[in-house]
């Protein structure tokens, strides 16, 4: 082998192993920090395949720079690059522990009990079923029902509805793709539920993700 193979055989294997070092960087991240989330009595979560870069600009860091905890992160690092980062992670590429990767939720679940309808008394099961398939909770009214009587039937059916999920099927988690800090040591990531979100930035402290500050946080 001449040494022109040899320099690009080389070459390869040292851009490979780089990847993999990364590969394996950013599964231990999400294996660490989806407890940040994801029910600790679920055997198992759904995770949407792909993770876009989060949102994060000067405006971010202008309103960051106040906070304490924040003082020893490198924001610019952050806003630098958010910007430059156009591409989207797969998060069935990497050997993440309890995830099941899906591109739409695999089983049609709500928690806005204001989703309701009112069916005749005698509507078949079937027909229930599939509203509740549909993110819909019936509620079977004979006519004559009071108000009261209504409610206490709606309070039924949530109840039933509820009862009808596990814990996993009632989430389906976001994570975007994560940002890191020059150096490695800090990240800023998105970790999202169905209803429900905060951007956290995680620091490595001993060959652990510890987290510093959660911020942002949405609620549908």
């Amino acid at each position: 082998m001449n040494k022109f193979c040899l320099a690009i055989l080389l070459f390869i294997v040292t851009i490979a192993n780089a990847k993999a070092s990364a590969d394996t960087l950013i599964a231990k991240l999400i294996n660490t920090i989806s407890k940040e989330v994801v029910d600790p009595k679920a055997k198992f979560y759904y995770l949407h395949e792909f993770g876009g870069v989060p949102k994060f600009d000067k405006y971010d860091l202008n309103e960051l720079k106040g906070i304490t905890k924040a003082q020893e992160i490198p924001l610019s690092d952050f806003v630098k690059n958010v910007a430059i980062d156009t591409g989207r992670i797969i998060w069935s590429d990497y050997n993440i522990i309890k995830a099941k990767v899906a591109r739409e939720a695999p089983v049609k679940y709500t928690n806005s009990y204001r989703i309701i309808r009112h069916l005749p008394f005698k509507t078949p099961d079937s027909v229930m079923r599939s509203y509740r398939n549909k993110g819909i909770i019936p509620v079977r009214e004979k006519s004559g029902y009071s108000a009261q009587q209504l409610k206490i039937e709606e309070a039924k059916a949530i109840e039933q509805y509820e009862k009808s999920f596990s814990i996993e099927e009632k989430h389906f988690y976001h994570f975007t793709k994560p940002v890191f800090s020059s150096d490695r040591t800090f990240v800023l990531i998105g970790l999202n539920d169905s209803d429900r979100g905060c951007l956290y930035i995680f620091k490595l402290v001993n060959g652990e993700w510890a987290k510093v500050l959660r911020y942002k946080c949405w609620v549908a």
